[in-house]
């Protein structure tokens, strides 16, 4: 308990740890679409889950003027996220991207989707995000390799103006089209100024930095990502080496208030926290080669 005690002291108070290495950042989609800018909204209007994935300039998931991939494709029409995740951890894989980014989706026409804490690596500070405008035949909001780094070092905040994209993979010309499949595929376009939408926007995404990680918060962590942090009710957890065998939640007294095993060997876990209550933990990984680390987690 006395171990546990002080190493969270540590990683709190000692002042050597940081340095350029590691950013955390919040990203918040705001969305005002609405029927006097953008036409008669469909029944059911909403958005799908935000997902996305932070990567080095050696890898492109979707650009204005590219063809659309089966990832991309699927998340514009039907709001489904499998084969984007695929194509992410194959370039997780191959050493192309960090993580992918498994945001949550937004019931009606406005409002917010937060991603809070998300940890980006100074080897892969480009981060592309993508969500369905629901319904429609293949219309989505995306940005593509937002650079976090663009300036040498990490920007304190960008704010995007948001407007809608044509995947090119279906001719449908209004929300409630039925499917038209365009085979072969045509370039991504934007929509602002076709009809339905004029050339308002549809919503912001701000990006704003909350703390930056040096060398020794990466030796810490071990290549295990822990997101998002805070959190409220799941974290997900990665590792880009070995799977984990076990994970593990102490409070700050080094009480075991939490295990989670891992029986699918896999190297992504997402672990509900709802049994939590709101405070600060550390969180223990356990690789199935015997090695573990410790990382902060606050749970709000």
């Amino acid at each position: 308990m006395k171990n546990f005690t002080l190493l969270f002291l540590f990683l709190c108070f000692n002042p050597l740890l940081f340095s350029q290495t590691t950013a955390v950042y919040d990203v918040v989609f705001n969305s005002i679409w609405n029927e006097a800018d953008h036409g008669t909204f469909p029944n059911n209007p909403h958005w799908s889950k935000l997902v996305g994935v932070n990567h080095n300039a050696n890898i492109t998931f979707l650009e204005l003027g590219g063809i659309a991939s089966q990832g991309i494709e699927d998340v514009a029409e039907l709001g489904i996220n499998d084969a984007f995740e695929a194509e992410v951890q194959t370039s997780i894989t191959n050493g192309n991207a960090q993580q992918y980014i498994d945001g949550d989706q937004l019931a009606t026409a406005t409002g917010s989707i937060e991603l809070l804490g998300l940890q980006i690596s100074e080897d892969y500070p480009l981060l592309t995000l993508v969500s369905m405008i629901a319904p429609s035949p293949d219309w989505m909001i995306a940005v593509n390799g937002v650079n976090l780094r663009a300036s040498g070092t990490w920007e304190e905040s960008i704010i995007i103006d948001l407007y809608v994209y044509d995947a090119g993979t279906d001719s449908g010309m209004n929300y409630s089209s039925p499917n038209a499949d365009i085979t072969p595929h045509v370039p991504i376009t934007s929509l602002s100024g076709v009809a339905p939408f004029n050339t308002e926007k549809v919503g912001t995404l701000t990006i704003t930095l909350q703390q930056v990680l040096g060398v020794n918060d990466i030796e810490t962590t071990n290549h295990i990502q822990l997101f998002p942090n805070p959190a409220t009710s799941v974290v997900q957890i990665s590792t880009e080496t070995t799977s984990l065998s076990k994970v593990v939640f102490y409070d700050v007294l080094g009480k075991k208030v939490k295990s989670y095993k891992n029986t699918s060997n896999s190297k992504q876990l997402y672990i509900d926290i709802n049994s939590l209550k709101t405070g600060v933990y550390l969180v223990k990984s356990i690789a199935n080669d015997g090695s573990s680390n410790i990382q902060r987690l606050l749970v709000k």
